[in-house]
């Protein structure tokens, strides 16, 4: 099987290379608040040492810290709690009052399996999956944002640093379709409910990888 190219922009890939393995190694933590806990505490190590691509990650979703430029001083001022806070709202929680609520909750390792294929161009394997748990196509997100795994096709709204496209990610919309994927499901981010194709509108990530306009075309 040919590997599938992937496109990332620059802070997407620093932020996989900052988190490394705590970003996929969903089987150690007993539940879904202990790996989100685990997270909040790298985007704290982050912070207190300036790595810039945390900074640009928080201040996409801490609602007190959009757009705040990384050299101002309130950064000065954040604290592990607003760590807390804007990795809550990445994964679409209203706050860390709801992470907390997800503290006796494991994972469903074959949705977030799914996705990672996805990701990753595989669509051997995630054809492969389909067919024999085709129960993943009608399945949710356990995160705050509720994302289906067609939502995952619009690089804008989830985790951000899953925001990233597999070249042949038309193909795989088109198989995803073809298999009776709901396209008009909605996820709920940015304070608001958004289907897959209103979030690739709005995203830079499949416009700088050149695929946008068939993107969308493929989702309409």
């Amino acid at each position: 099987m040919t590997k599938a190219k992937i496109f990332r922009a620059d802070v997407v890939e620093e932020l996989i290379g900052f988190y490394g393995k705590i970003l996929t190694d969903r089987s150690i933590y007993p539940t879904i608040y202990d790996h989100i806990l685990s997270l909040s505490a790298k985007m704290w190590e982050g912070v207190q040492s300036q790595i810039p691509c945390v900074k640009v990650e928080i201040n996409n979703y801490h609602p007190d810290y959009l757009g705040e430029p990384l050299d101002s001083s309130r950064w000065q001022e954040f604290t592990q709690e607003e760590c807390r806070i804007a990795i809550a709202h990445q994964y679409g929680y209203d706050g860390w009052e709801e992470v907390e609520t997800q503290s006796k909750i494991p994972y469903d390792h074959m949705f977030q399996d799914a996705v990672d294929l996805l990701l990753a161009g595989d669509l051997e394997n995630l054809t492969e999956m389909v067919t024999n748990n085709p129960r993943v196509l009608d399945e949710k997100s356990q995160y705050g944002h509720h994302a289906s795994l067609i939502h995952y096709c619009g690089s804008n709204g989830v985790e951000m640093w899953r925001q990233q496209v597999p070249l042949n990610l038309i193909k795989i919309v088109e198989f995803l379709i073809s298999n009776g994927i709901d396209v008009n499901a909605q996820m709920s981010i940015y304070g608001r409910w958004h289907t897959t194709v209103q979030l690739a509108a709005t995203s830079i990530h499949p416009q700088e990888a050149g695929i946008l306009r068939a993107l969308i075309s493929a989702l309409s």
